[in-house]
């Protein structure tokens, strides 16, 4: 059996969401499910109550040498709550015509990859088209979450 290499690394959201890597939830993770009161719990210890230099959770995440491709062993529900409140924030920009503004944040959700080819930073192994087509594109398109059912594809 080959020798497992656990590098534990400290990252800012900023160094997760900008750097070369890109994120994946495997198929075996739930879906995303966090309700109202996961999210409060969120909110309030990021926003509330927290220190300079808050430490948000452990994400774990492993990757084949190489790629810049980290599939999320743990930390899924946190990345993709972050996510979101990326496009809301993008979209709010984008609504009072800071446009400037709006297309920095979508830097955190989006980027070129190594070919130059745009690429979610989070995506999923599973379908999940609402989420990448209606939330992560910009700019924004009316979408329903009925309008993508039984639709194929990542994020």
């Amino acid at each position: 059996m080959p020798e497992i290499d656990f590098q534990p690394d400290k990252r800012t959201i900023e160094e997760l969401f900008v750097g070369a890597d890109y994120y994946v939830i495997p198929r075996f993770q739930r879906p995303y499910s966090w309700d109202a009161s996961n999210l409060d719990d969120f909110w309030r210890d990021v926003v509330y109550d927290n220190d300079i230099g808050y430490f948000i959770g452990p994400m774990v995440a492993w990757r084949e040498p190489s790629s810049p491709i980290r599939r999320l062993v743990d930390g899924q529900q946190r990345i993709t709550t972050i996510s979101i409140l990326f496009a809301v924030l993008r979209d709010q920009f984008s609504a009072l015509g800071e446009r400037n503004l709006a297309e920095g944040v979508h830097r955190y959700l989006e980027k070129a990859n190594r070919n130059n080819e745009r690429q979610f930073t989070l995506q999923t192994e599973v379908a999940s088209p609402f989420l990448g087509q209606a939330i992560f594109r910009y700019p924004p398109r009316p979408h329903s979450p009925a309008s993508h059912r039984g639709r194929g594809g990542s994020l």
